[in-house]
């Protein structure tokens, strides 16, 4: 399989040089590499004048300036929507790097995961921090080069024609019930992409395939979707990659939800001593418990009647049945803000919550970048 490239940029010239000095300096082991990009209608000048004037030594070139303004939605749409003719895309905004290797690896698990029914699409980037809050995020080891998570990516993201088809069937013949989505994601614009494909994901209980090592990363440049620059979601990129990757079956792969949690089946595999039939898994705290009543949860929280204590993830977790916990979570308003991730009363205003959060976090992930460097 070999996917064509295709770049979605509008008014950051600085930002689509640097995606593209990444491209060019990438390795390609195929001839032909078909390279678009999709500039939305009022372009800044110079993204044109450089995306015209460049010269793309590995295939074909093709600059597209949109006739009318699509914003992210409409570019990230019209860039899968490519796939019908080059049987598969990576769509890259141009605030994104890409790692020397990313297109080894894009082929080889485009390929792998072309005839998953359950896949709906690739993923280029490997979080380390969950988006719903902040917190360090390092999946489940095993023996693969991939895991499954049922949340879509949108920094660095690639499709198959066939995964995108069977997401547009969906998309035009279905309505959705918005409770079924985190409560974060309930917040963002009903005019995201990134919120309606996980909508579909949901509904037919589908994942993305995500790498451990990140092969693109999030620079974060301000721009239509930050009011400034913020790297929090920038990841080191993978370098010296295997020549052939190992890539987990649905049925092996470590499995997370859309709240970043590990799914139960993923659990009972990890707890082996868990012979207790579990329903929700909420090791972050996030998850509204109240909707599930007599189902048996292990989560984070105190419970009134614990069934069973486990350590999970560095976590010491209570099993019980979900209506036990106590209930009060993260709340996103400020005026349900003063709660911890344990429940407890804070008084602490939910922008100063939020921002220490965020600090915390961030500095996490840079001792855990300044260790990696020290070896």
């Amino acid at each position: 399989m070999k996917p064509a490239i295709v770049i979605l940029g509008y008014n950051r010239p600085q930002c689509l040089k640097r995606l593209i000095q990444n491209l060019i300096q990438a390795e390609y082991d195929v001839p032909n590499i078909d390279l678009i990009i999709s500039l939305d209608k009022g372009a800044h000048k110079e993204c044109v004048q450089f995306a015209q004037a460049f010269h793309w030594p590995y295939g074909n070139k093709e600059v597209v300036v949109q006739q009318k303004r699509l914003y992210t939605y409409g570019q990230v749409h019209y860039a899968a929507s490519l796939a019908e003719k080059y049987g598969a895309v990576i769509a890259l905004e141009d605030d994104l790097g890409v790692s020397p290797q990313f297109y080894k690896y894009a082929q080889q698990v485009l390929s792998f995961y072309s005839i998953s029914n359950n896949i709906a699409g690739i993923s280029l980037y490997s979080y380390q921090l969950t988006e719903n809050n902040y917190q360090s995020f390092d999946p489940l080891e095993d023996d693969y080069d991939t895991y499954l998570m049922q949340f879509p990516a949108s920094w660095g993201q690639a499709f198959t024609y066939e995964q995108w088809l069977a997401f547009l069937k969906w998309k035009n013949h279905t309505q959705f019930d918005q409770n079924n989505l985190p409560e974060f994601v309930r917040e963002w614009s009903g005019k995201s992409w990134k919120r309606e494909f996980l909508e579909y994901m949901i509904a037919e209980n589908k994942y993305f395939a995500y790498p451990r090592a990140a092969y693109s990363t999030n620079f974060g440049d301000n721009g239509a979707n930050y009011a400034i620059s913020m790297s929090l979601f920038q990841v080191p990129l993978a370098h010296n990659s295997p020549k052939t990757f190992r890539f987990a079956k649905s049925l092996e792969a470590v499995t997370y939800d859309a709240w970043f949690e590990p799914t139960p089946a993923t659990v009972h595999k990890y707890l082996p001593d868990l012979s207790e039939p579990i329903a929700i898994v909420d090791t972050l705290g996030t998850k509204d418990l109240t909707f599930y009543n007599d189902d048996l949860a292990l989560s984070i929280r105190t419970s009134l009647h614990p069934v069973r204590q486990f350590v999970f993830q560095g976590k010491q977790l209570v099993l019980a049945k979900a209506h036990t916990f106590n209930n009060l979570r993260v709340r996103r308003r400020v005026e349900d803000a003063n709660y911890d991730l344990m429940g407890s009363a804070k008084k602490m205003p939910y922008v100063f919550y939020k921002l220490w959060f965020v600090i915390s976090n961030y500095l996490l992930v840079l001792k855990k970048r300044l260790q990696r460097l020290s070896y």
